[in-house]
């Protein structure tokens, strides 16, 4: 999992400095059948403000009283 996140830091950096739609489609592309993720799945991941994993939320402590 990791090394997914690293590949996606790399492939983002690249789809952000590329000018053509063809080229971030050929990054996307390349990115997709190497981790053989969803191309919906990837482009949300790329577009996400940070990589780190979401904290879940948790219920409040009930105390009977």
């Amino acid at each position: 999992m990791h090394s997914r996140n690293e590949y996606l830091k790399v492939a983002r950096e690249r789809c952000f400095r590329a000018s053509t739609k063809k080229e971030k489609s050929q990054i996307l592309d390349e990115y997709c059948s190497n981790t053989e993720q969803s191309r919906k799945y990837v482009i949300r991941k790329i577009n996400r403000a940070d990589l780190s994993p979401r904290q879940r939320k948790r219920r409040k402590e009930t105390y009977a009283s």
